[in-house]
């Protein structure tokens, strides 16, 4: 290998690190913000200001997907409780109410 070839090589993986370290900052800025729309749902349960089922049909396909939202510890919380918040006690109740919205915006905030 020459010293040209290996220069462009070190450089190449300078250039990888580095797009691997923005791509990782772009996660936990799009990881934050996800929280804080999760922190938002949980909020508008308490204050009754967003339905048990936007806040479980938003949280769902987040739940499921897990693409790096396990990863952030408070928004898997959240996450947790928003896709139970519309989970059926009988004929249009449901289990779970302010009460326990509110126990779970603390848990996430914890």
């Amino acid at each position: 290998m020459t010293a040209h070839a290996g220069a462009v090589l070190r450089d190449a993986g300078k250039s990888h690190h580095k797009r691997r370290v923005i791509q990782h900052n772009q996660s936990v800025t799009d990881l934050d913000a996800t929280f804080a729309e999760a922190v938002r749902l949980l909020t508008g349960l308490v204050s009754g200001e967003v339905s048990p089922v936007e806040a479980a049909n938003w949280a769902t396909p987040r739940y499921t997907d897990r693409s790096g939202y396990d990863q952030h510890a408070p928004l898997w919380t959240a996450l947790g409780s928003l896709v139970l918040a519309d989970m059926p006690a009988g004929r249009g109740r449901y289990l779970y109410g302010p009460a326990d919205y509110q126990d779970w915006l603390d848990e996430a905030l914890a």
